[in-house]
């Protein structure tokens, strides 16, 4: 039992219950709703003659999740138009925004670097991220994250035009971390022999 009349007894404060007096109307609220709230709700009335009335509800819950359209790696060639289209699932409402971000970089702004994000609300919303140009400083992870839903990411590699070799950032660190690398494959193959 979770409530008789306006008493509420279960521990859970995200449970509600609602009635008008010039109403012959309860409602049952949950706060925050979470898939553990899934499950059926029975809702007993006592008639005037003492006769008992129920009626069941399962309720369904569904969590929206964003959806981007491609494999979890996307390739492309330096220069070309990187353009990565993200689908909203199981949305009963559309989101307030949906922001598309560059590793933890929030990118639908970047207008001067060739950033374009348009955005269709409906039934399904989508939002469509293009980046013209696509160079090195492209690759990374891609996230779309939608409000009130689960983000989906992808990451994206350039590739260069003529070889189709990774683009990767040649940062001194890195230069040290790949020399580190060899030195110890090189160490454990002279003890291996």
């Amino acid at each position: 039992i979770m409530s008789v009349g306006d008493t509420v007894y279960t521990s859970d404060d995200r449970v509600l219950v609602s009635h008008r007096e010039d109403s012959s109307d309860w409602v049952l609220q949950f706060k925050f709703v979470r898939e553990r709230d899934e499950g059926i709700y029975e809702c007993q009335v006592t008639m005037s003659n003492g006769q008992v009335k129920s009626r069941s509800v399962h309720l369904d819950v569904v969590t929206p999740e964003a959806i981007i359209l491609s494999t979890d790696e996307y390739r492309i060639e330096k220069g070309s138009l990187i353009s990565l289209v993200c689908i909203l699932e199981n949305a009963l409402l559309p989101p307030e925004y949906v922001f598309w971000y560059q590793n933890d970089r929030m990118i639908n702004y970047d207008t001067g670097r060739g950033v374009t994000v348009t955005t269709t609300q409906g039934k399904k919303t989508s939002s469509r991220l293009n980046i013209q140009n696509a160079q090195p400083r492209h690759t990374g992870n891609y996230t779309c994250k939608p409000s009130s839903s689960t983000p989906a990411s992808i990451q994206l590699f350039v590739l260069d035009d003529k070889t189709g070799a990774l683009h990767t950032d040649h940062t001194p660190g890195s230069a040290i971390l790949i020399n580190v690398a060899l030195i110890f494959v090189a160490a454990f193959v002279t003890l291996a022999g």
